[in-house]
C-alpha cells in the first residue's frame, strides 16, 4: 500500500465508514455495484500484462472492510472517505453556512497519456501556496483533489483536468472568487477557473469528494451556469487513472486546511 504524507485523525479507520450504506445516506450505487467496479478494474488492469497494474489489481482485489486497502485507485475505499469527510463537515460546522469553490489551475491539465508525471503528494502544498498568494493564506477548510478527463469541444484537445474542490466557511471567503483569480493563469480551454456557490444541501457536500474519476464534455460551454455532463471513463482512460492513482494513498487527495500540523510535512 502507498505511505500516505499524513494521516488526518477523522479518516484514519477507514473501516468505520466501510461497506453498505444507510438507505437514508443518498448514495447513487449500492454497495455490490462498487464491488462489481472494483473487480472490473481489477480485471482490466490484469489484462494489461503490466507488472505494477497486476500488483494493483491484487490490492483491490483484497481489500476488505476490516483490512481496507486504503489506496487511492480503491472505489471502495474512496467510497468510505467521502463519508467519513461528509461526516466531518457536518461535525465541524454544524450551523456554518459553507462555501464550494471549485479550482482549476492551468498547469494541472496534461495531455491524455502523461498523467503518470503528475505527483499528487504535492496537492496540499500547491493549494495552501494558491491561497497564500491571494491573501488568504489563513483560510480555514477542506480541500480534495479531483480528477477528470474531458474533450474540450473547441480545440479537440484530449487532456486529464487535476482540480480542486473546496469547502470554506462563507464568512472567511469573502472576495475569494475575485482574489484566486487575479493570481492565476487562466486555462485557456475553461471559461471561469475559479467557482463559488453555497452550498444548501447534503447533495453538494458529497460532490465534493467523488471516489472515482469521470469523463467531463462541457467545460469549455459558452455558458459560466453550464454543469459539465459526466459519464464513465473509456477503458484505457480508466487504466491510466487507476495506475496513476495507484501510487497513491486515498487520504492524499485530501487536504486539511484547519491541520497546521501538516503544513511543514506536505511543503
Amino acid at each position: 500500500m502507498p505511505t500516505s504524507r499524513m494521516r488526518m485523525p477523522f479518516i484514519c479507520d477507514l473501516a468505520r465508514y466501510y461497506g453498505p450504506a444507510d438507505p437514508t445516506d443518498g448514495d447513487k450505487l449500492t454497495w455490490d455495484e462498487r464491488i462489481e467496479h472494483s473487480a472490473r478494474c481489477a480485471q482490466l488492469l490484469r489484462r494489461t500484462g503490466r507488472d505494477n497494474a497486476f500488483a494493483l489489481a491484487e490490492v483491490l482485489d483484497n481489500c476488505r472492510q476490516f483490512r481496507p486497502c486504503g489506496n487511492a485507485a480503491c472505489d471502495l475505499c474512496g467510497t468510505a472517505l467521502q463519508r467519513a469527510t461528509f461526516g466531518e463537515l457536518k461535525a465541524r460546522w454544524p450551523h456554518t453556512p459553507l462555501m464550494h469553490y471549485t479550482i482549476i489551475p492551468s498547469d494541472f491539465s496534461v495531455p491524455l497519456g502523461h498523467l503518470g508525471r503528475c505527483n499528487l503528494l504535492t496537492t496540499g502544498a500547491d493549494l495552501r501556496c494558491l491561497l497564500a498568494k491571494a491573501g488568504y493564506g489563513h483560510l480555514g477548510g477542506l480541500a480534495f483533489e479531483d480528477l477528470c478527463h474531458r474533450l474540450v469541444a473547441r480545440t479537440d484537445r484530449n487532456e486529464w483536468s487535476r482540480h480542486w474542490h473546496l469547502a470554506t466557511p462563507q464568512r472567511d471567503a469573502v472576495g475569494l472568487t475575485a482574489a484566486l483569480s487575479s493570481v492565476m493563469r487562466t486555462p485557456t480551454t475553461v471559461l471561469r477557473p475559479v467557482v463559488g456557490v453555497l452550498i444548501t444541501s447534503d447533495k453538494q457536500k458529497r460532490y465534493l469528494y467523488k471516489p472515482r474519476p469521470a469523463r467531463s464534455s462541457s467545460f469549455a460551454t459558452r455558458s459560466v451556469k453550464a454543469m459539465p455532463r459526466k459519464s464513465a471513463l473509456r477503458s484505457t482512460q480508466l487504466i491510466e487513472s487507476l495506475i496513476w492513482l495507484g501510487r497513491f494513498n486515498v487520504t492524499d487527495r485530501v487536504v486539511d486546511l484547519n491541520d497546521t500540523s501538516s503544513v511543514s510535512q506536505s511543503m
